[in-house]
């Protein structure tokens, strides 16, 4: 185990009156450098150690680390201006991309980082936050600023005191002196005490306490089936003198700087040991998960016996406003100690402590890790709502529990918390207020929340026609919303006007307050219901976010649509920045048909275009603008300028994916797609200065990796693209071979003698057994969240509908079998070679080499072991080597 970093969390900013737009570099580092000019030394040198890979709906990066100086501290700013600036912070130690990707939690929490950011930037108002204009002009900036400074660097009998070292434990030596040893494919390896176990003994070291167990444990370790027992009343006291405070990944005690004693690990150990068993401990080894506990099991052997006093509880966050979870932290960190907590990503569960709190929600983190990556951060991530945008990211909830009134036994008792009841009213009616009787409609009402306690359930709204006193129609909302207590936010309501009677509608909102549905006094608004419009007409209901990229580099636009009116269109349509036509083609769309226009500016007019800021608009007909909010000018286009990229041997990206099932129209980006059935996928791909080669084309469980699991996910093809070309390559994959829920397509092909892979032009596509529809519903029952449609056809998106792209295939000739490149699991020296290379493989086999155009020019049998291979009669140039499912590369000089 190496280190953990906090939950990276978005303070989502308050409305202000600029526009926001993505951080590059260079500001990034920028504000780390007033972050730190402000609140810490000018002296030490900032380092970006890691840029997080582009965002491939926004071509942002969504975060930077930059590391000060010699290990004296880091800074994690947000790559868009339009969440808190400064993610997390520490004022010691050091993190960069290898520390991350090294822990299986750590590369889980980046993962749901870059998730988040991804959801804020699709879902959040495009105005910047308070914290990064504060932050841009350096004024008044401070880091964090405590209200309780970190309680593992005081002495509990006297917190104006601070130890020698703050007390940082850990998983391995001496912490697993008497974890027991685990065999696991004929290896024997120490098993680690786990974050549980660990977390609750350092606070448990704090509070020095107790002097020795009591009773006994028996429990079954799962991995092994073994029955675990232990007697605590045959075991010594503890020695808390003879626990070093602060010990380091090598077992060094920090405070001397030599390693420790063995009666130190002694002691430790048996303190660790102890504490696990209690937690019931499914003890494992580093390399395959570490070691595991439920917190749940706490408190009964905290009590039992460690004997700490029978009110400790473990509360759930959920269960609590956010005033007053906050306010439980402070209290207990206050008049307790030291917080055992833990939280979930949709990656990993941790447990770690927290010791300290911080102005905005800030607590310092100490993650079990020997203070490694300790950290102030914002722990707000799970049930925080963007302000005044009523989208509640249910994505993102985690379970957060902690240890509360944690203390040595001396019978005081917790006094609960009382919260007063909910209530709502209405701060801006409904916008807009036109509608036309159409089926997928939304809207917008703004609510407060006059009480101090937290609003998480469900909202009604009810439709009475004018001149009528009886409810038309009421829907729910299709999440649950949070308004917090003081809060004023904007929830969004969708509904199907199609079996509605024109006229206006007089609109009502009702809350849920002790199981029962409560309706607020003031008016939502009235609104209007009309016919459709005679001919087609075009429309979107949302407005795409603003386009950034370089001069001579094309962009992706994409747009969903609907033709509300009465009659097919087959025309001409046309994507115009500032009235240039940089995208165009002729499409057709029936009468009530949705669709998403995915325009592709890969063409002399786009790439002409000189840096500055573009108003995009949408032409139809003769002339038509489709209109977002009475403006044609639907989002910005920003070009900025740059050095004109070296030559290179060709290129070539994946623009998008299409995908077919049973020949039939799935979807695109993030759709369903059904489980059981062979899946077709057409991916869409375009170059701009030419491209000649192969091409692999895969689909990967995982963001971000370059490979499929299996080999029956990837199939390389032979591609040629002309400059400024495009076209599509199909893939064709089993259904049987999709276990999972989520994928991503993606291609990988090899410039010169280097494998180029985009990570975030991937394409992301779920695998369902059912659809589960979400929209508004006309229903009487209160906790409707929903229908759930269970459907024997496909499922099915609005048309995806490519403008501007060839529809060519782009795939020459056959591949003989070459099923994956870049695989290099099986070695091959050297690279580039004039007379011999060398194959080295752990089992007998045969070697079949592929010259660049895919034909097989030699078959040679492998040993174990190294091979010699002579190819100096062969052409110069690039050979594939194919062994077994994996395939090599080299090239003959």
């Amino acid at each position: 185990m190496k280190k953990h970093l906090s939950f990276l969390t978005l303070l989502l900013g308050l409305s202000v009156a600029t526009v926001a737009e993505p951080i590059q570099p260079q500001k990034a580092k920028q504000l780390a450098e007033n972050f730190f000019n402000v609140s810490k030394s000018k002296k030490a040198r900032l380092k970006m150690s890691y840029q997080s890979q582009n965002n491939a709906s926004t071509s942002t990066r969504p975060y930077y680390i930059i590391n000060r100086g010699n290990n004296q501290g880091f800074v994690v700013i947000s790559g868009d201006t339009r969440t808190r600036a400064v993610l997390a912070y520490a004022d010691k130690g050091y993190l960069d991309e290898e520390l991350i990707e090294s822990n299986p939690a750590m590369s889980g929490l980046f993962n749901d980082f870059v998730d988040q950011i991804e959801w804020a930037q699709q879902n959040l108002e495009d105005i910047p936050s308070e914290s990064y204009q504060k932050l841009a002009r350096a004024t008044r900036y401070h880091d964090v600023i405590p209200i309780i400074e970190p309680l593992l660097e005081v002495e509990k009998s006297n917190r104006k005191i601070r130890r020698k070292s703050p007390i940082s434990w850990g998983e391995l030596y001496p912490f697993n002196l008497y974890c027991p040893y685990y065999t696991k494919e004929g290896k024997r390896t120490k098993s680690i005490t786990g974050p549980v176990a660990t977390a609750l003994a350092t606070v448990m070291r704090w509070h020095e306490w107790p002097a020795r167990p009591k009773g006994s444990i028996q429990y079954l370790w799962e991995n092994t089936g073994d029955t675990m027992r232990l007697n605590y009343d045959e075991q010594l006291e503890y020695d808390w003198k003879n626990m070093p405070e602060g010990i380091d990944y090598k077992g060094i005690n920090r405070e001397t700087g030599q390693k420790v004693t063995n009666i130190q690990a002694e002691n430790i150990g048996r303190l660790l040991r102890d504490v696990a068993y209690g937690v019931k401990t499914n003890f494992d080894v580093p390399s395959y998960g570490g070691s595991s506990a439920n917190l749940f099991d706490a408190p009964k052997t905290l009590v039992e016996n460690f004997n700490y006093d029978k009110g400790v509880q473990l509360l759930r966050r959920s269960n609590f406003s956010y005033s007053v979870w906050m306010a439980g932290i402070k209290d207990e960190l206050t008049n307790y100690g030291p917080i055992v907590y833990s939280g979930s990503s949709r990656y990993d569960t941790v447990c770690f402590v927290i010791d300290g709190l911080a102005e905005d929600g800030y607590v310092h983190i100490d993650w079990g890790e020997n203070s490694y990556s300790n950290c102030w951060t914002d722990i707000n991530i799970i049930e925080y709502t963007a302000k005044g945008l009523g989208i509640d990211p249910l994505r993102f909830d985690r379970n957060h529990y902690m240890l509360r009134y944690l203390k040595p036994n001396d019978g005081i008792k917790p006094q609960p918390v009382v919260e007063e009841k909910v209530k709502l009213s209405i701060a801006r009616g409904c916008t807009p207020a036109q509608f036309y009787r159409d089926n997928q409609q939304y809207f917008t009402i703004s609510l407060k929340n006059t009480s101090k306690t937290k609003y998480h359930y469900y909202l009604k709204l009810s439709f009475v026609k004018e001149g009528s006193n009886a409810e038309t129609k009421s829907i729910t909302t299709r999440h649950a919303s949070l308004i917090e207590g003081g809060e004023t936010k904007e929830v969004d309501f969708y509904t199907d006007f199609s079996n509605f009677e024109t006229g206006n509608y007089k609109l009502r909102i009702s809350y849920r307050v002790d199981g029962k549905w409560v309706a607020i006094d003031e008016s939502a608004g009235i609104i209007n219901i009309k016919e459709y419009p005679v001919g087609p007409h075009i429309v979107t209901t949302t407005t795409p976010s603003n386009v950034y990229t370089y001069v001579g580099e094309a962009v992706k636009m994409e747009l969903p649509v609907k033709n509300i009116g009465k009659e097919d269109y087959n025309g001409k349509i046309e994507l115009l920045a500032n009235g240039i036509t940089i995208a165009t083609d002729s499409i057709a769309i029936k009468a009530g048909q949705w669709a998403e226009l995915a325009f592709n500016t890969n063409n002399k007019n786009f790439l002409s275009l000189q840096p500055g800021d573009y108003k995009l608009s949408i032409a139809y007909g003769n002339g038509k603008k489709i209109i977002y909010h009475n403006s044609e000018n639907l989002c910005s286009l920003i070009i900025d300028p740059r050095q004109k990229p070296a030559p290179a041997m060709g290129n070539v990206r994946l623009y998008s994916a299409i995908f077919y099932q049973k020949d039939k129209y799935v979807g695109s980006r993030h759709c369903t797609v059904a489980k059981g059935v062979d899946l077709n996928v057409k991916a869409y791909l375009y170059s701009t200065r030419g491209f000649k080669g192969f091409v692999k084309i895969f689909i990967t469980d995982s963001y971000g990796s370059k490979e499929a699991k299996i080999s029956a996910l990837e199939s390389v093809k032979h591609v040629q693209i002309d400059k400024y070309g495009s076209g599509f390559i199909e893939f064709k994959v089993n259904h049987t071979k999709l276990t999972d829920k989520r994928y991503y397509v993606n291609i990988l092909y090899i410039e010169g003698d280097k494998e180029v892979c985009r990570t975030w032009d991937c394409v992301p596509f779920y695998v369902g057994s059912k659809v589960k529809y979400t929209g508004a519903t006309n229903n009487n029952d209160s906790d409707d969240e929903g229908i759930v449609v269970n459907v024997d056809e496909l499922p099915q998106q609005p048309a995806y509908i490519p403008v501007g792209f060839d529809e060519r295939n782009l795939e020459v000739g056959t591949t003989n079998g070459i099923e994956t490149v870049g695989v290099q699991s099986i070695s091959i020296q050297p690279t580039v070679a004039n007379e011999h290379v060398t194959v080295a493989t752990t089992e007998a086999g045969t070697a079949t080499i592929y010259s660049a155009t895919g034909a097989k020019v030699a078959e040679i049998a492998l040993k174990k072991g190294s091979n010699t291979i002579a190819v100096s009669q062969f052409t110069p140039g690039i050979y594939f080597v194919k062994v077994a499912n994996q395939t090599l590369k080299f090239i003959k000089k």
